[in-house]
């Protein structure tokens, strides 16, 4: 089984490549990195990452349609996939909860991707595109050559992935999600080409540093987007309870760790991989054997370079 993993912004960029050239060493098949507008660019960390890597794909999980010109992605793509001799590929997301604070107005996302991505894909089949929409306006613009980059939509919507399922190579689900979830996501998604499943995995040799990593982990998510774990079925006495522990952005140790105490145990299990690398692993391969995907794992962990060791060792 092919397995991936995905870096977030919670360890420094130094200590995410020295991981990233170990996880391509033990045979990870992708190596993607998250961004926030102010926080990462993981653009810059995918080009930093294909120096320290030989075999993986590395990539980007996700990038927005709205802070770059559709033609820069294009170059960049271009870029990457000529550093990486065809490595790379490109997750694009919608989403990013703060990026209105950086001045970005989403007027129709569903549009506005469906540009984004047509026209990106386009450019890179080496076509001359012409569009003039609400996100994206080109005039017979074309890219210095063709490049084989494939293009996947991130989303965590329905309507979103429907949508990715037709106009991409493939669609990427987000993590701290359920079955419940997971059901009606596959189901919208049918016709994708390819489908990966990004995984929160909290490893560690005692249940309890695991189970707390995953309560703190899932505080900060439910604070982010409530109505999603309401509508999922998380207790509304828990996403309520967890909203008022929280004052704002971004939140202090001390409110998440009170937030996480309100946590129950069995929410965390719902949606992490949760355990010593054995349990965490069994857990990921159900995952991807009930509904056919590529796990990509995002790991939580007192020790995360013992866990990603451990975790690959039991795939």
């Amino acid at each position: 089984m092919k397995v991936g993993v995905i870096f977030g912004e919670d360890m420094n960029a130094r200590d995410q490549l020295m991981l990233s050239e170990l996880a391509d060493s033990l045979g990870y098949s992708y190596i993607w990195f998250g961004e926030h507008a102010g926080i990462r660019d993981a653009i810059a960390m995918s080009a930093a990452a294909a120096a320290v890597t030989e075999r993986a794909n590395v990539g980007t999980c996700a990038i927005n349609p709205y802070t770059r010109n559709v033609g820069t992605v294009a170059a960049t793509a271009i870029t990457l996939d000529d550093i990486t001799g065809g490595r790379f590929s490109i997750g694009v997301a919608s989403g990013e909860e703060f990026i209105g604070a950086f001045g970005v107005v989403k007027e129709r996302p569903l549009d506005e991707m469906n540009e984004f991505i047509n026209s990106l894909r386009s450019l890179l089949s080496g076509k001359e595109v012409s569009v003039e929409g609400t996100l994206v306006k080109l005039r017979n613009a074309r890219a210095a050559r063709k490049a084989s980059v494939p293009v996947y939509v991130a989303a965590t919507g329905f309507r979103m992935l429907r949508l990715g399922s037709k106009i991409s190579d493939g669609v990427i689900f987000n993590f701290l999600v359920n079955d419940v979830y997971m059901q009606n996501a596959v189901k919208a998604s049918s016709g994708a080409a390819s489908k990966f499943q990004l995984i929160t995995a909290s490893i560690a040799d005692d249940r309890k540093i695991a189970v707390k990593l995953a309560k703190i982990f899932v505080a900060k998510f439910i604070f982010l987007a409530p109505d999603f774990f309401k509508g999922i079925g998380i207790p509304l006495s828990v996403v309520d309870a967890v909203g008022k522990k929280i004052r704002g952005w971004p939140p202090s140790q001390h409110e998440l760790e009170n937030a996480a105490s309100l946590i129950p145990e069995d929410v965390a299990v719902q949606l992490t991989a949760l355990g010593n690398a054995g349990e965490a692993a069994q857990r990921i391969s159900e995952e991807a054997k009930r509904w056919g995907t590529t796990p990509v794992i995002y790991f939580l962990s007192d020790n995360t370079k013992r866990a990603i060791e451990g975790l690959i060792s039991h795939i």
